[in-house]
């Protein structure tokens, strides 16, 4: 797997993946590949039992979570690559396994956004035409529970009006819907008069 490979690789993820999943792709099997070059180690042809030192030597910094993304991002690698799948090996699933229990697998939560948090920031916002939008937009994701690609998408077409009359918002795509299905959310009287005005 020479580099040349590997950015080959990552340009025929391009439309398959997310941007932000390709990075995270590049990002950690760039972080491998410093480990093996440091560990004079060729990244293709490494063995189990250095693997794991490689994984024991994350566990010291990194948390459970960050692991468990890097060994998905490279075990994915591996296999579109035609490489053999080192994360799969018995020897690596169980010093995994041994990381998951001395570390813990919680993992931090994003603070949600609670009305009264909404309310206190929407309070804030003037009656200018941004002060008017950032409060439509804490108004659309307060309701919708949306991650800020979605909302930072929303357009006003997507307000639709149901056969009794109430209105929903047409979710385009989402992290949980790659291929763009759909999903209509239910929205409030509030939102929709924000909305129009």
């Amino acid at each position: 797997m020479s580099l040349k490979s590997i950015n080959n690789l990552f340009e025929t993820f391009i439309g398959a993946y997310a941007n932000n999943t390709i990075k995270a792709y590049k990002a950690d099997f760039n972080h491998y590949l410093r480990w093996c070059q440091k560990n004079h180690q060729e990244p293709e042809s490494i063995c189990a039992a250095i693997f794991v030192k490689y994984l024991n030597e994350m566990s010291q910094e990194l948390t459970s979570a960050t692991i468990q993304r890097r060994i998905a991002s490279l075990s994915q690698i591996f296999k579109l690559s035609s490489t053999p799948n080192i994360t799969r090996e018995p020897e690596v699933l169980l010093a995994l396994k041994k990381i998951n229990r001395r570390l813990g697998r919680s993992q931090k939560q994003a603070t949600p956004l609670t009305l009264g948090v909404m309310r206190k920031l929407q309070a804030v916002c003037d009656d200018s035409i941004m002060g008017l939008r950032n409060r439509l937009l804490l108004q659309v994701g307060y309701e919708s529970m949306r991650r800020r690609a979605e909302i930072c998408a929303f357009r006003f077409e997507d307000v639709k009006t149901l056969p009794n009359g109430k209105h929903a918002l047409l979710l385009r795509k989402s992290k949980t819907d790659q291929y763009g299905e759909g999903k209509l959310i239910p929205i409030s009287d509030e939102l929709v008069e924000m909305i129009n005005q």
